[in-house]
């Protein structure tokens, strides 16, 4: 796994988790990484592609600004969306990201680390 795409998904993880205890101590391993991308992957269609452009899961990271051209082509290239609205949608998607369902392995991995 490339040092940057790493570097990339403990930004992801920390702004998914906050403060939780472990998240300091996760080390980006390639288990980690496939954890977090799983999660990524489960989102809806423009959630994904959201997180996906701001973290630089795909590609160099994203402003809003540039988020919200590259949505709104797929969506309706006659209406593009706003960066507020790219803002929402990812915030929607770090939200989706913490929910029980998606992390449940994440947080049994950063428990195992905090014990």
């Amino acid at each position: 796994m490339q040092p940057t795409l790493r570097r990339r998904i403990k930004e992801l993880v920390n702004d998914v988790f906050g403060n939780k205890p472990g998240v300091e101590k996760i080390k980006v391993d390639n288990q980690v990484a496939s954890i977090v991308l799983q999660m990524v992957d489960s989102l809806p269609a423009r959630e994904k592609a959201c997180v996906c452009l701001r973290y630089g899961l795909t590609e160099r990271p994203k402003a809003l600004g540039e988020i919200a051209v590259a949505v709104g082509k797929v969506e309706n290239p006659n209406s593009p969306i706003t960066k507020a609205r790219a803002g929402q949608m990812l915030r929607r998607g770090l939200r989706m990201m913490r929910h029980p369902v998606r992390s449940e392995r994440i947080r049994a991995l950063m428990d195992a680390l905090s014990s």
